[in-house]
């Protein structure tokens, strides 16, 4: 862990050390402000470097979610044969009961969970063994958008209204986009595929996994079909 955290920090160094060099690496917009350089920059050495970061690396979780999710989260934990989820599970639990105590009466482990999660983990250590590769591989991408509305809602708004101020990330948009269905996969996804910050010399930072850059949802793409 200490070699591969050492080897974390020198290579980010030397990244950084290189953006900054040589800027035409890191390709950054025409106009950009200054603030808006500096994180492109350091996110050339950090996209790049993570690569060292062990499997084993502390992660940091946030949630934000209504109480009833929060209730059938803390069912899903306490229903995994794992010892740490369910002491997370009971830790969660002794939190939220003082801010929603009907609902999280309901949070303790549940047989289909159980039998859910035993499922989902042999499916996993099946995939492992079966559908995934180390080796190098073609990349391949599966997207399927599902635009369709009932015959007794016609769209009548017009699509120059749909983004009237520009498609920004939290702009607004009109229901036939946010009722429209986005799925996605791809085949090949690097271990260091996480999101970090650059961590003081004598500790690593927390990380944190987004699980939507693999498959977004319950359908399948077409090289790995949902076992029946």
């Amino acid at each position: 862990m200490i070699r591969a955290f050492a080897a974390y920090q020198a290579e980010y160094a030397r990244l950084d050390s290189l953006g900054n060099s040589e800027p035409a690496r890191v390709r950054i917009p025409a106009g950009a402000r200054p603030a808006v350089v500096a994180r492109i920059r350091k996110n050339y050495a950090l996209d790049r470097a993570r690569y060292f970061i062990p499997l084993a690396t502390r992660t940091n979780l946030a949630l934000v979610q209504t109480a009833r999710m929060w209730a059938q989260t803390v069912k899903h934990l306490d229903s995994l044969p794992q010892p740490e989820a369910r002491a997370a599970a009971a830790a969660i639990r002794d939190e939220l009961i003082k801010l929603s105590p009907r609902l999280m009466r309901h949070s303790g482990a549940e047989s289909s969970y159980q039998e859910q999660a035993q499922q989902e983990l042999t499916a996993s250590l099946r995939s492992g063994s079966t559908d995934f590769s180390a080796e190098p591989l073609a990349d391949a991408v599966w997207v399927k958008v599902d635009r369709e509305i009932p015959p007794w809602l016609p769209e009548t708004q017009p699509s120059p209204r749909r983004c009237p101020t520009g498609p920004t990330a939290t702009g607004s948009v009109d229901r036939r986009i946010r009722r429209m269905r986005v799925t996605f996969a791809w085949n090949n996804l690097a271990i260091a595929e996480l999101r970090d910050s650059q961590p003081p010399p004598d500790r690593p930072s927390p990380h944190s996994v987004d699980p939507g850059r693999f498959l977004s949802s319950a359908r399948s793409p077409p090289w790995r079909p949902t076992p029946r």
